[in-house]
Parts: C-alpha cells; sequence; structure tokens
C-alpha cells in the first residue's frame, strides 16, 4: 500500500486479501509456542512447526483454521514463547478495567481446544496482553480519553483461572480500549474514531496507583469522538488506520506532531459523512528500496526527459560556442580584428614569393 499524507482520505480495498496487512513478524524456532488469547478469556496453543511454511509471498493460512475458536471467539492478543521460564509474567486487562498478572509458568501445559486465561465477569473482554519480567509500568487507556500509569508490582500475581484485580476506575459508560508497556523512550498515539489523534510523550503520564481513574489523555470533543485506540510508537514505525466502510490509510508516526497531553489533536485521516476509524495498528515496513532509489534521484541531476528543450540545448554546445555566447559584442570584434592583423603579414609574404617565382619562370 502506497503512503498518504496526514490527513488524507485514504483509499479503498478490492478485496479481502488487500484488506489485511502485516502487524508483526517474530523470528522463532520450530519448537517455539506462540500463546493465542481470545475476547472470550480463553487461550491456545500453537507450535511453530505447525504453522504452515510457505514461500516470502504466499499468503499464508489462516489462524482461524489452525485453532479451534468458538463461535464469536476472536483473537486480541498473542504472545511468542521460547521457553517457559520463572520470574515471567503475563499481564491482561480487560475491557471493563480490570487487571491480571499471572506467572507465565502456569500456561506451560497446553490442552487441545485451548483452557481458561482470565474469568470474565458478564458483558467484558480481554483486551490485551503482554509479556514483562515483574517491574514494568502499564498504561491503561479508556474510551473517554483517560490514561491510568501504574506499577506492575501494585498487581499482585494470581493464578490461572483468577478473575484479577481493578486496574483502572471507570466512568459511566467508559471502557479500557488499549494497554502498552510504559517507555519513556517512546511516545504515545492516541487516535479517535473522527479521524483525528496525537503523539505525546510517556514522560508526560504521571505514575499514579492501580485502581484510580488516571489522568487525561485527549479531550473527547464533539469534533474527536471517542478513543479508538493508543499504541506506543516511535519515529520508524509506520501506522494503518481502517473505517468502519473498508478505507485504509498508511501513514508514518513521525509525520504526527508531538503535542502535550490534555490537548485535541490533529486530523488523522479524512472521513466520509457517517464513517468511523474502528481500527488502528503498527505495521511492519515494507521493502524501503524504491522510496530510498526516490529520494537518491530527487537529489541527482534530472533525467534528460525531465529537462526542458532549452536545458538540452545547452548541453549539447560546445565549450567554444558557450564561451562565445559568454562574450561581449565588442569584444568579438577586438577579437576579429586582431586576428586580421595577425594574418595580414603571413598572406602578404606568401604574395610576394609568388610574384618571385613567376619571374624567374619568364626568364
Amino acid at each position: 500500500m502506497p503512503y498518504l499524507r496526514r490527513g488524507g482520505k485514504g483509499i479503498i480495498a478490492a478485496g479481502t486479501k488487500e484488506q489485511d496487512f502485516v502487524e508483526d513478524i517474530f523470528i522463532a524456532n520450530t519448537h517455539s509456542y506462540i500463546l493465542f488469547f481470545t475476547n472470550k478469556g480463553r487461550i491456545h496453543w500453537l507450535k511453530v512447526y505447525n504453522v504452515p511454511e510457505g514461500s516470502r509471498q504466499a499468503l499464508g493460512k489462516s489462524v482461524v483454521n489452525l485453532l479451534q475458536l468458538e463461535k464469536d471467539e476472536n483473537i486480541s492478543a498473542f504472545v511468542l514463547v521460547d521457553e517457559f521460564k520463572e520470574n515471567e509474567f503475563l499481564i491482561m486487562a480487560t475491557k471493563n478495567g480490570t487487571a491480571k498478572k499471572t506467572e507465565i509458568m502456569a500456561y506451560s501445559n497446553p490442552r487441545k481446544g485451548g483452557i481458561i486465561a482470565i474469568t470474565l465477569e458478564q458483558n467484558d473482554e480481554l483486551i490485551g496482553v503482554v509479556k514483562t519480567d515483574g517491574s514494568q509500568q502499564i498504561i491503561l487507556g479508556t474510551k473517554n480519553g483517560s490514561a491510568v500509569r501504574f506499577k506492575e508490582t501494585d498487581v499482585r500475581p494470581t493464578g490461572r483461572s483468577a478473575k484479577g484485580v481493578r486496574g483502572a476506575t471507570l466512568r459511566e459508560s467508559d471502557e479500557v480500549i488499549g494497554m502498552v508497556v510504559a517507555d519513556d523512550s517512546k511516545i504515545l498515539l492516541t487516535i479517535t474514531e473522527n479521524g483525528f489523534g496525537k503523539r505525546t510523550q510517556v514522560s508526560e503520564y504521571r505514575l499514579t496507583h492501580r485502581g484510580g481513574v488516571g489522568v487525561k489523555n485527549i479531550i473527547c470533543s464533539e469534533r474527536n469522538g471517542k478513543v479508538v485506540a493508543i499504541k506506543s510508537v516511535t519515529d520508524d514505525d509506520e501506522l494503518m488506520f481502517i473505517s468502519k466502510q473498508g478505507i485504509t490509510i498508511r501513514t508514518p508516526a513521525k509525520g504526527i506532531s508531538i503535542i502535550g497531553r490534555a490537548t485535541q489533536g490533529m486530523r488523522l485521516m479524512k472521513l466520509e459523512e457517517n464513517d468511523k476509524i474502528v481500527a488502528a495498528a503498527k505495521i511492519v515496513k515494507e521493502d524501503n528500496d524504491k522510496d530510498k532509489s526516490l529520494k537518491e534521484n530527487q537529489t541527482e541531476e534530472p533525467r534528460k526527459e525531465d529537462k526542458s528543450e532549452k536545458e538540452l540545448q545547452l548541453e549539447n554546445k560546445s565549450e567554444e560556442e558557450k564561451q562565445i555566447e559568454d562574450k561581449t559584442a565588442q569584444q568579438l570584434i577586438d577579437e576579429s580584428e586582431e586576428q586580421e592583423i595577425k594574418d595580414f603579414p603571413s598572406s602578404k609574404s606568401d604574395n610576394f614569393e609568388e610574384t618571385d617565382n613567376l619571374n624567374n619562370n619568364r626568364q
């Protein structure tokens, strides 16, 4: 998909395959596990060697065909595990603000069909899972524009099928829409449903206690609408925004300005009437050879077909012709007179020699 300017309308994908994009690439051993977590709080295991091997250009196989998912069950997160070790944890977050911390060893016994990873209350869903070392900080972002940052150590480890503890206190009609690991060297990207968003330094989000209401992340005005996603990004990341009508736009993260926390942000995508952004993702960079060569060509001399007729004529002229054009008319006259003076004696002596030869012949 081509790059588009921030704030553009995007393009519509022609089919299901074109609407898909690569969100993550990782290197794994054939005996590594991929842990898939669903919105219903279940975990499924998949050995890497069970993933069909294909060529670089192959479309691959749908994960739904590799796992035994229930009806209306969708994958909400995945974690790659090379080896189940102690002192490694999984942090989970749900839509209703619950946070759960469990040792990764609790998920080391795979079962066909999956098992319960977290016990969910009614109308709750699992929205994110991250692997940590037990000493990280977590940010939970909500639909109404709040952000709660707390230490992972504030969440006590619980068993595999436990419910967890309160991670964020939600106001009426609010819900958690995303979770990221807080890294002060990165930037928090926030996207709203009406196509607006912003980037803010993670360091601007002050540390609070688990279960708090948090701080203002973005102003959810009538212009912006509700928050649909938060992402931890760097300048090198690329982003994909997808609307309800199937319009997608791809843009570099560095094209979005870094501004303050309690602000409205700027336009990221121009939407048609009644259209909304429904998802956003960090995507894997495509081969940038074409982009690099394009930039290099911009600094090089223009190609022949890009040059004007006058420029081509100037190039085809000899150096002598260029020098003559640069001289004034008076300089040309002076040079011409000097040349005539130089040529005159030689031509005169030649005439005398010819006369002497004629006289000798007559005699």
